[in-house]
């Protein structure tokens, strides 16, 4: 058994820094994570609400990588530049027990 830790996560993937600054805002204001990925979001995981699935933190690019040890659960961060554009994560769930989950149906949108 693997020991590593696994994140759960949800992500919205924006393109311009003027929409980014909106989600921003918008999730402050307290709109739903969920929501604002089936609407904003460029990654293909907005077809399942932003989840990506559960993931190794080396799976993740490094801006994030530098982010989400910092993270509680539920808490959002964002925006995140990168050279795919502007990442907001959510962090849902952390676990130490990676053969509970099949991680090869994550949706793959370099979060």
């Amino acid at each position: 058994m693997n020991n590593k830790t696994l994140f759960k996560l949800s992500h919205i993937l924006i393109k311009s820094n003027n929409l980014a600054q909106d989600v921003k805002q918008r999730l402050q204001e307290g709109q739903h994570f969920d929501q604002l990925a089936i609407e904003y979001s460029a990654c293909p995981s907005s077809y399942y609400r932003g989840d990506v699935g559960w993931m190794l933190m080396e799976e993740l690019p490094k801006c994030l990588q530098l982010t989400l040890p910092k993270m509680v659960i539920n808490q959002w961060e964002g925006p995140i530049l990168s050279e795919f554009g502007y990442h907001f994560i959510k962090l849902i769930r952390k676990s130490r027990h990676r053969d509970e989950f099949n991680t090869s149906s994550k949706t793959h949108c370099n979060p």
